[in-house]
This record gives C-alpha cells, sequence and structure tokens, in this order.
C-alpha cells in the first residue's frame, strides 16, 4: 500500500514506481522513511573550544547535546580561521567553512560530518558524508594543522546549496535550494535498477530543487529529477513536481539539530507538503541518511506529478505515468482538506509504459467529498477513460512540461467526452485516503493480485480493459466491475462517449452516473443490490437486492423494475404491480468543478429527504401515487425490457393465489406452473405458458453488393438464429464453419451471445472464398454445458468471377481452371507467335525482291 508519496522527497522520488499495489483498505497517507529515528527535544548541555594548532586562537568548538538520544557530541573545526570565542555555540561556529563532526554518544566516532562550503559570492553548500562501507560511521582523522580529513569516502551522499545564505533577510530560512544525491538512501537499495543506476562515484545522480522565487518565504514548487542513465524499459521514477498552488507558507523545522535543515519532527509527517520546511533525516544508528526533502501529504490546494520520464532542458516534457495528482479546496475553508481530488493518469501513443492508445491514453480519478470534518474520506468517484492528447504547455523551473494547467484541470475533465465511465459512492463508513477512491478504475488495476485469488474471471477482464480501449478487443470487461468493496457503490458504462454527466433519481434518491449500463452496492459482506438499464436508453431502471448465507448460497431475492409506465415489485411470495408514471432523473448536472457546483449537486441530493435503505424496493415503489394490484403466491424473475417497448418477465404461479386491487394482471383460472407476462406500449398485460427455448439455424453467402458468393471476392455469411421457444437462452454459443471441396475446414465464427425469446439474432460474418464451386457451411449452437442445440448444414455454389460486368459479361475461370489451362495457353501462344514471326519474314522477303 502506497504509504506516502516518496517523490516528496528526494530519494523517495526515485524508487517509487507505477507498480505499486493497493492491498486491503488504504489508509491516509504519513510520512515515512526507511529506518524512522525519533526526534528528542534538542537540549545543549556544554559548549566549550580549544586550540588545535596552538596558534593561540581557538579552532575547534564542542557541543555537548541530545541530537540522537543520548549523551551526544558535535565537533565544530574551523574551516576560515574566523571562529569567535564564544560559549554560544551560534556565535562560535558559522555554516559557511566549518567541518561538523556529528558523534552519537561521544565516543569519538563519526556518524555523520558535514563540510560547509561558501563556493563564491553567489553560492554556499553543504556536503554531507555518510556511511559508505556498511560499518556504521564515517571515517576521518584530524591532521597536524587540526583539520578533519574523511576517509570514507571522497564523495559525499547528499550536497545541499543555496543562493548567498542559507537564510533570508527576515532570518528565516531560504527556500531557493538545491538537494544533489550521490547513490543510494536505504529504502532505494532494495530496487536493483536503482542500484543499477546510482552509484557513490562523484557524479550526481538526482537532484531536487526548491524554488522561492520571488524571495516571499513562500516556495512555489519543489522539482525532483533523475539523472543517472538508466534503461529505457525500467519502471523507475525520473521526475516528480510538488506545487504550492495555496501558497502555504511553510513552519521552520522545530527539530532542527542547529542547522535548520538538519533533524525532522514527529509533527511534520502528519501535515502537508509546504506545511514545514524541507528537513533531511539521519538514522544515526546506522550512520546513514535516510530521507531529505518535504515530507507530509497530500496538500490542501496544490499539486504534483509523478513520471517515469527524463526531465530535460530546453525540450517540451510531457510526463507518463501520473501526469498530475490534482487538490482543491472547493470549500475555501483552509482546513489543510481538500474537497476535491484529480489524478490523470496519461501516455501517450509510443508510451512503452502504457496502453498504446492512438492518440494518448487518460484515465482519470475524479473524486469530492460534501464536507470532510473528520479527515480524507471521500464521498463520491468517477473514474474516466479517454484518448485526449495534452497540448498545453506550462513552464516550472525553466523546463516545459506538458500538463492540463492546475487551474482549468477540473473543467478540462467535465467539457470533454469519454470512452468509458465508472461511477464509484461511499454508501457507509468510507476509508480515508490521501488519493481518493481507488475502487473501480476503468484501466488500472491496483489490486491484481488479490483480485486474481477472489476472482479468476475478474482479473482476467481487469487486464482487458486496456486493450478495449486501444480498440484491439471489441468485448467490454464487464467481469472486472462484478464485485465491489462492502459499503460502497459503483455503476460502470463502456460505450459512455458523452460528457461526465451524473442525474438524480427519484426511485432511490441517490445519484447516478448517465448511460452507465450497470453497476452494485456491495451493502455487506452478505448483501448487494445490483442496478441494470434493461431498455438501454441511459437510465437505471432496475434493482435488483440479494442476500446470501456463509456458504454464498442466495436466500432472499427483491426486485424493482420501473419501465414503460409501471414499477414492478416482486420477492419470494408475491408480485406487486404499480401504475404511475416516473421520471427518471429529477436533478442532472456534469461533474462538479467548483465549491458552488459541488454545493449545488449537494443541495439537489438534500432536497430529495431521507433515502430508503438498500434492500427496501418495496418502499421505493410506494413513493409514487397510481393503481396497484398486489398479488401473492407467484414469484416474478428473468425481467427484460421488449426492444419494441415495454417488458415482460417469467411468473412462477404456485397453487394458492391471491390478489387484491385492480386486475391489471388477471389470473384468475391460471393454473399452477410457469408463465410469461408481457406488456407492451399500450400498458395492456399478456399471459402465456413458458415453452423452453429450441432454435432455427438460418445463413446464407452474398458479396459486399448483394449479390451471390464470388470467388477471389470480398463476402459476407450472414447468419440467424431464432428461439422458437418462450425461455431466453442466454450464454449460447454460436459457431460457423466452412469445409472446401476437399475436406478442408475453417473456422469462421466463435462467439457468446444472449438469443432472446421473439428476437432473432442476426449477425454478418466477412468470408471471401479462393475459389469457386461448392462449399459445405456448418452452423450450430450449443448451450453454457456445451451441448449441441440446433445445428444447420447448407453446400453453398461460389461462382467463377466475371471479366466484364453486364448482360456480355463472360466467367473468368476459378484460379484452380487457370493453373489446369496455363500449360495449353502457354503453347497456344508460343504456336502463334511463330506462325507471326514467320509472315512477316516472308512479307520482308517479297518487299525486298521487289
Amino acid at each position: 500500500m502506497k504509504q506516502r508519496l516518496r517523490s516528496i522527497a528526494l530519494g523517495g522520488a526515485l524508487a517509487f514506481a507505477c507498480s505499486t499495489a493497493l492491498i486491503g483498505p488504504p489508509t491516509v497517507a504519513q510520512g515515512q522513511t526507511a529506518t524512522p529515528t525519533p526526534q528528542p527535544e534538542l537540549e545543549i548541555s556544554r559548549v566549550f573550544q580549544t586550540d588545535q594548532n596552538g596558534d593561540g586562537r581557538m579552532d575547534l568548538t564542542t557541543i555537548e547535546s541530545n541530537f540522537a538520544g543520548g549523551a551526544d557530541r558535535i565537533q565544530v573545526f574551523d574551516g576560515g580561521e574566523d571562529m569567535a570565542t564564544s560559549e554560544d555555540w551560534a556565535t562560535a561556529t558559522d555554516f559557511e567553512n566549518d567541518t561538523w563532526v556529528f558523534d552519537v554518544g561521544g565516543n569519538n566516532r563519526a556518524e555523520l560530518i558535514i563540510q560547509f562550503a561558501r563556493v563564491d559570492e553567489t553560492r554556499v553548500e553543504a556536503r554531507m558524508f555518510d556511511d559508505d562501507d556498511g560499518d556504521g560511521m564515517v571515517a576521518y582523522h584530524v591532521n597536524a594543522l587540526g583539520q578533519p580529513v574523511i576517509t570514507e569516502t571522497r564523495f559525499p551522499r547528499l550536497t545541499v546549496s543555496t543562493w548567498s545564505t542559507w537564510t533570508r533577510g527576515d532570518g528565516g530560512l531560504s527556500y531557493n535550494l538545491r538537494f544533489a544525491q550521490d547513490g543510494l538512501f536505504p529504502g532505494e537499495e532494495n530496487s536493483q535498477e536503482l542500484v543499477n543506476a546510482m552509484r557513490r562515484d562523484g557524479r550526481v545522480d538526482a537532484e531536487t530543487i526548491f524554488a522561492d522565487e520571488d524571495g516571499d518565504g513562500t516556495p512555489e514548487y519543489m522539482l525532483n529529477r533523475l539523472l543517472a542513465p538508466s534503461p529505457e524499459s525500467s519502471g523507475l521514477h525520473r521526475m516528480g513536481v510538488q506545487y504550492n498552488s495555496g501558497r502555504v507558507h511553510p513552519r521552520e523545522n522545530a527539530a532542527a539539530i542547529l542547522w535548520p535543515l538538519l533533524g525532522r519532527g514527529a509533527a511534520d509527517r502528519a501535515g502537508s507538503y509546504f506545511d514545514s520546511a524541507p528537513t533531511i533525516e539521519v538514522d544515526w544508528t546506522r550512520g546513514r541518511i535516510v530521507d531529505a526533502g518535504l515530507i507530509g501529504y497530500p496538500v490542501e490546494q496544490g499539486f504534483h506529478i509523478n513520471a517515469l520520464t527524463y526531465l530535460l532542458p530546453d525540450v517540451r516534457t510531457v510526463p507518463n505515468f501520473e501526469n498530475m495528482m490534482a487538490y482543491y479546496d472547493l470549500d475555501g475553508d483552509h482546513d489543510h482538506r481538500p474537497e476535491l481530488f484529480i489524478r490523470h493518469r496519461y501516455y501517450e501513443a509510443g508510451d512503452r509504459h502504457g496502453e498504446n492508445v492512438v492518440p494518448a491514453a487518460n484515465e482519470i480519478r475524479y473524486t469530492w467529498t460534501d464536507h470532510n470534518p473528520n479527515g480524507l474520506i471521500w464521498d463520491y468517484k468517477l473514474g474516466l477513460a479517454g484518448r485526449h492528447l495534452i497540448t498545453d504547455t506550462v513552464k516550472i523551473g525553466g523546463f516545459d512540461i506538458g500538463i492540463v494547467p492546475y487551474e482549468r484541470l477540473p473543467r478540462w475533465v467535465a467539457e470533454r467526452t469519454w470512452d468509458m465511465a465508472t461511477f464509484v459512492a461511499r454508501e457507509g463508513p468510507g476509508y480515508a485516503s490521501s488519493e481518493g477512491i481507488y475502487e473501480w478504475a476503468p484501466i488500472e488495476e491496483k489490486s491484481y493480485n488479490e483480485l486474481i485469488q477472489m476472482d479468476p474471471r475478474a482479473a482476467e477482464q481487469s487486464r482487458a480493459a486496456g486493450p478495449y480501449l486501444r480498440g484491439s478487443i471489441s468485448i467490454p470487461p464487464a467481469g472486472k466491475f462484478s464485485g465491489m468493496r462492502p459499503g460502497f457503490r459503483g455503476e460502470y458504462a463502456f460505450e459512455f462517449g458523452i460528457r461526465p454527466l451524473l442525474y438524480l433519481s427519484p426511485v432511490d434518491r441517490r445519484l447516478h452516473l448517465q448511460k452507465s449500463t450497470g453497476g452494485v452496492w456491495q451493502v455487506n459482506q452478505s448483501s448487494a443490490v445490483r442496478y441494470a438499464d434493461t431498455n438501454q436508453d441511459g437510465w437505471l431502471d432496475s434493482w435488483t437486492y440479494v442476500e446470501a448465507d456463509g456458504e454464498g448460497q442466495i436466500t432472499e431475492t427483491r426486485e424493482l423494475h420501473v419501465l414503460s409506465g409501471f414499477l414492478v415489485y416482486g420477492d419470494s411470495g408475491q408480485l406487486v404491480l404499480r401504475k404511475a408514471a416516473v421520471k427518471p432523473s429529477v436533478y442532472e448536472a456534469v461533474v462538479p468543478t467548483t465549491g458552488d457546483e459541488a454545493r449545488a449537486l449537494k443541495g439537489a441530493v438534500d432536497a430529495l429527504g431521507k433515502q430508503p435503505a438498500a434492500g427496501d424496493l418495496r418502499q421505493m415503489q410506494q413513493q409514487f401515487e397510481g393503481e396497484e394490484q398486489r398479488i401473492s403466491g407467484v414469484q416474478m424473475g428473468e425481467f427484460r425490457a421488449l426492444s419494441g417497448g415495454g417488458f415482460r418477465f417469467v411468473l412462477d404461479v404456485q397453487a394458492q393465489t391471491g390478489s387484491e386491487g385492480p386486475q391489471l394482471l388477471d389470473l384468475r383460472g391460471v393454473r399452477p406452473g410457469r408463465y410469461v407476462v408481457a406488456s407492451g406500449t399500450d400498458g395492456v398485460f399478456s399471459l402465456d405458458p413458458l415453452t423452453e427455448a429450441s432454435f432455427a439455424l438460418d445463413f446464407w453467402g452474398e458479396s459486399e453488393a448483394g449479390r451471390m458468393l464470388t470467388a477471389d471476392a470480398s463476402g459476407l455469411v450472414r447468419i440467424s438464429v431464432t428461439n422458437l421457444g418462450l425461455h431466453d437462452a442466454p450464454n449460447l454459443t454460436v459457431r460457423l464453419e466452412r469445409v472446401s471441396s476437399d475436406g478442408v475446414s475453417t473456422m469462421l465464427g466463435d462467439f457468446k451471445t444472449d438469443v432472446l425469446a421473439g428476437e432473432p439474432f442476426q449477425m454478418a460474418i466477412p468470408w471471401q472464398p479462393v475459389r469457386s464451386g461448392p462449399w459445405t457451411i456448418r452452423l450450430w449452437a450449443e448451450d453454457a454445458t456445451g451441448k449441441t442445440v440446433a445445428s444447420e448444414t447448407q453446400e453453398v455454389q461460389v461462382r467463377r468471377r466475371s471479366v466484364l460486368a453486364g448482360p456480355i459479361a463472360t466467367q473468368l475461370p476459378s484460379t484452380e481452371t487457370l493453373f489446369q489451362l496455363s500449360i495449353p495457353l502457354f503453347f497456344l501462344a508460343v504456336g502463334f507467335g511463330v506462325v507471326v514471326a514467320l509472315l512477316l519474314r516472308s512479307s520482308e522477303t517479297r518487299r525486298r525482291e521487289t
């Protein structure tokens, strides 16, 4: 589980990769380091000075303190011959030319050494040396001049630099900083790709830049880059940006170990990035720098980028993976908690890490909340997938970066049409998350390994979402959305093609996604509500509540369907028909992009009043006035809309039935058994005994122009499967096979389909015969068990191809005939050529004689 976005610190940014998985309920992302060390409140017990080289001037200041939790010692060696004589450490030392040796426990071992240096009038830097060989200390000695000489390594692990001085004019820390990293921090070492790319060799492997461009003490952004070369195929994090759009002024480092950047407090981890100053954390037990940069996560107003792309100067860089993770303070309440979060996962065509969608693949996680009083618990999420190319360019730190501008991103999402969409609503306590609601991403699957254990079919279809968007497969991956985390409700739409529109249903008084084809509300581990748009008009009209026992066996089912002027309710013992006209929606809106839009949407939901409980479908029906017939001793099933309007269902009539109210459906004198009940657009019900499915198969071949199949020409085989019974046949497998005159068979079609009663299934399958003459075509259907339930075999005559069109057209021999005639035609042509040559020669001879 991703606890904190590691890119907010230099080392973590490089370790973070897109394969991070969500396992179990996510939690609020908190700061983390490889080996966090509790930071005590710093106490200085004594400061004293010595003259190391005997020149009469103090050149070593020793500070006894508890910086690592014990009787620790810091020795500061003068490097500029300017050390003042003082018992005040701040007066005696500086951060420009002194060397600081940090000795945990005062045992003459160095766990960290910092060499401060003024490079020139415009820049100072701190070169930080930590353990390199794994013995937990930094090897050094003091030479005859009284100066420390580091023998552990020639190369600092981290070099921090700033303009002119470490502080601003008002005494606060300067936020114009560059962190240059050479080699790995602990925690990054578990990535072999990083081990190969980042070695401690004197070359900068990665850099992080903080910028306060106007010098007002509020940094505008932090930018990090991987500089070490790495294979293009590796999934390394190569660039990141954190942007302080909310202009948060960081608090200074209360846990600083004298130098403002060294040390990290526990309070910083609980905030947002930019809440606190950048810090450097050291594991004093190992003598290693473990983290450097900003901590805290996320931010109330701002964004960050995490990409696998190198960020290069003078080149427009389009970040892949998380092109932007954007947070918005919709309420304007400045409570450190955003009300809107947008994650834009983006890959352009040809990106080896992406979906290879032309021209680009977008996946949006658009999550918002009505209010946020108890932490980052979100109410709604839209998952969107599309193919929109980013054309904007934003300049950050002198780099040209291809992103949708942060201020425009919500409207950019709302104004575009999308190819796939999911909608998730919190119906229970939910969970806290710094990155919105994870469930039901259209393409990405964070919990694939967990999913494959629970539902292999859903896991398989989760991998098919990308190819479906790309167009390489035509069957939607509906199985990916067959289950939901308890306490959440989800809906999906594959052929979406519209802007992200939401609506309020007056039936369940809840927010839904327009054009969703189905969905599920997982109430708890044992009960769920499933949704459907049975007539495919873009509005949900079917609610089915099911309960199951501990073995997964269904123990109770309730249904409510709202179609064609009726609300039809059924459970295990009754059918209730209520005649009422119900609008599919009482409020519609595009996904909220501003605080006003979010408040308007919430107001519309609240105006509908108390929402019915998940399983109380009968109450949902009773909300609407109208004639009602209650029939007992029956059970409804297999409800569906009719293509021409109206609906039908199967009714199981038991021995004892009763009816109250108007006789909308007349069952008087009907014997026990199973029947098909249908209601057309006129609202009149019919009742017919249910007959089992039986099938009539038919097929014929024709050219694309509608004539008989012709050899070597594009043609079609049209098939028709008709269900002669009244019982629907779901999951029928239909297969079409061709056999040539020499017995070679080839499968032309193999697919699954539902063959509904009264609605023939028809399909045209392309076929280009390679020869004329007779072909045998076999069409058959199999049920879910693999049993053949119908078959048909015909001989199809394929004619030879015409040389000319029209009534005087002659017939071109088939390929086989042409081959058989090729030899005599060849000799005939040769003979004709010889005769012509002899005649010409004879004519030339006579001319010359004349």
